[in-house]
């Protein structure tokens, strides 16, 4: 029972974003150099995966602590696991869990900072410090708060996969990074809507709240505008192959959520469908991106 509500405690279903991240640092990779090196891959993808791990296990534990897992609605999408409030594990474990995930990714991440340099060192440390800070400081402060998730999933495991698998830091590999962080930033945005009261109750400081519910939708569109901006400039710049442009394919869905969020920004229950179709286009987004580049003759 324990080991199920610890799994649970992980958020797994939040992890898919991790792979996604990796393979798009690795398509790049791919079409620059036509070659991966297989082992480096599996140990970047544990890296990530463990600290993504860490961050969810550390946020269930604080929220806990904090009351915000009491005040919440659980839904799919947000609200925590449920748990530590459930009663169906200990604090005290799924804080170990989170502490114990992050010793892993801290070890994976020092064997391949000694195999690859300073650099990955500098992600890797960057990355740490969000895991630690995220919930009790950063979810604090708005713009800290959105830049976090982007920042991870973004530059830092996209740009540091393909830095591990090839050496250096390249146009496209940046373009891709950017792309993958506007879109976990939105992700976290939208996921915020059906936690406005209790996020607010607790001392959290987000956009909603600075700006209004209506307000941000004009920011959630920005970030997802951003991130096909990114791919289109990318291909005309010669960056990106034009297969890279695979990545359109998903941008009906998002003007479509885009256009219907401001209206449903109060009714949780129509926000739910919303909340599905941005986890699609966060999630397919970059693997569309990743296929056109790995179907892309490598670059010169």
């Amino acid at each position: 029972m324990k080991s199920a509500a610890c799994w649970r405690a992980l958020r797994p279903g939040f992890l898919p974003l991790t792979g996604v991240s990796v393979t798009l640092g690795l398509a790049v990779a791919w079409l620059e150099r036509g070659t991966l090196h297989l082992p480096q891959a599996l140990l970047s993808l544990g890296a990530a995966l463990w600290a993504h791990a860490a961050v969810n296990a550390l946020n269930e534990y604080h929220d806990f602590v904090k009351g915000v897992d009491h005040r919440t609605r659980r839904t799919p999408f947000s609200g925590g696991s449920g748990v530590l409030v459930s009663g169906l594990t200990s604090p005290g474990l799924v804080l170990g869990l989170g502490l114990g995930c992050l010793a892993s990714t801290t070890g994976l991440g020092l064997y391949l900072a000694y195999h690859h340099g300073w650099e990955v060192l500098a992600l890797g440390a960057i990355g740490i410090s969000l895991v630690l800070l995220y919930t009790p400081l950063l979810t604090r402060h708005p713009l800290a708060g959105l830049a976090a998730p982007g920042l991870g999933f973004g530059p830092l495991m996209v740009a540091g996969v393909h830095r591990i698998q090839t050496g250096c830091w390249s146009a496209a590999a940046t373009t891709a990074a950017v792309m993958c962080g506007f879109l976990a930033s939105a992700l976290l945005l939208l996921n915020q809507y059906p936690d406005l009261e209790a996020d607010a109750a607790t001392g959290r400081r987000n956009y909603l709240m600075l700006w209004g519910r209506r307000r941000a939708t004009g920011l959630y569109a920005l970030l997802l505008a951003g991130a096909y901006l990114a791919v289109v400039a990318a291909v005309l710049l010669g960056v990106m192959p034009a297969n890279a442009c695979l990545a359109l394919l998903t941008s009906p869905l998002a003007v479509h959520v885009a256009l219907r969020l401001p209206a449903r920004t109060e009714d949780r229950e129509a926000l739910l469908p919303l909340l599905l179709h941005n986890v699609l286009i966060v999630l397919f987004t970059p693997l569309l991106a990743a296929l056109g580049m790995a179907l892309g003759r490598p670059l010169p």
